[in-house]
């Protein structure tokens, strides 16, 4: 008799471990335990998970923390994509204001100014003479078109010039420059025109 009790104490234990126990109580307060979910009016108390539920929470907490995780990287990417975006145009604001400080301080030179546009063609002479200079053949110039010179106070001139002319092998080539000169008229340097206002090259 004692042996058999053991078995059937022994195969509730088993039964606990292996499901888990719902612990129920109905409308006139009588308990009741059971491994299926409470039923009808049945209210639940109390239940214990076996370890296939625990596994499976564990696994849905899992689960929940990844997608937490990811959520916060994507929250956070996101943050730093709209600073960077908030930081670009920023920069674009900053960078057009000082263009246009840049364009306020320029204006077009006089006709009695030292380096002027002259002639029929609104040629500038200091470019020629220049040109004469640094051509292969000076005598095959060609201006093409003379644009208006500028000025920054006096201390510095700029006027574009676009001509052809013949290289060391005899062919004609097509320059549009800048040239970029001192106070006194002589040529700092020359740089390709990149079809924006001459001040910003």
């Amino acid at each position: 008799m004692l042996k058999c009790v053991s078995a059937v104490a022994l195969l509730a234990v088993t039964l606990n471990v292996q499901a888990g126990v719902y612990k129920c109580q109905d409308e006139n307060g009588k308990l009741s335990f059971s491994d299926t979910p409470c039923q009808g009016d049945k209210v639940l108390i109390d239940h214990r998970l076996d370890g296939h539920e625990k596994a499976k929470l564990r696994a849905e907490k899992r689960r929940e923390q990844r997608e937490a995780e990811w959520q916060a990287r994507l929250e956070k990417s996101r943050a730093e994509k709209a600073e960077l975006e908030k930081q670009q145009q920023e920069a674009l604001i900053q960078r057009a204001e000082a263009i246009q400080q840049e364009l306020i301080q320029w204006t077009r030179a006089s006709d009695t100014a030292k380096v002027a546009n002259t002639g029929w063609d609104n040629r500038v002479y200091q470019v020629e003479m220049y040109l004469e200079k640094v051509l292969k053949d000076p005598d095959s110039f060609e201006a093409i078109e003379w644009g208006p010179v500028w000025t920054k106070s006096g201390q510095e001139y700029r006027v574009r010039c676009k001509y052809r002319a013949k290289n060391s092998f005899g062919g004609y080539v097509i320059g549009d420059q800048v040239f970029i000169m001192n106070g006194q008229g002589q040529i700092l340097r020359t740089v390709e025109f990149e079809g924006k206002h001459i001040a910003l090259h």
